[in-house]
């Protein structure tokens, strides 16, 4: 899950990226849900969650250019995301958390 606030003139360019990010990823077999929120009382203030089928999917997703297109929209935010993970039984460890910490800071 990834909280994140734009900037108010980037808004439409950021929401035109991140909505054809979600079309491409539900298209991803490995894809169970990638869902697109607006905080109700600050409309530059967007959450997405994200579920994959299992861990290996997740890193695949990765390395798409459907998170190319994350990495490029990043920039268009007022500050840094909140990202969040939460595990359940098919959880990509310690591993897998490193590697995309390691993706965001090199962006």
């Amino acid at each position: 899950m990834a909280l994140v606030e734009v900037r108010s003139n980037k808004r439409s360019e950021f929401l035109n990226i991140m909505q054809e990010v979600a079309l491409k990823t539900k298209e991803d077999h490995y894809c169970e849900k990638f869902e697109i929120y607006q905080d109700v009382e600050n409309e530059n203030i967007f959450s997405f969650f994200g579920s994959w089928k299992n861990p290996n999917g997740f890193r695949m997703h990765l390395k798409s250019d459907q998170f190319t297109m994350v990495l490029i929209a990043l920039k268009l935010l007022k500050k840094n995301p909140e990202i969040r993970y939460f595990k359940n039984q098919m959880t990509m460890g310690i591993h897998g958390l490193k590697e995309l910490r390691n993706i965001l800071q090199a962006h």
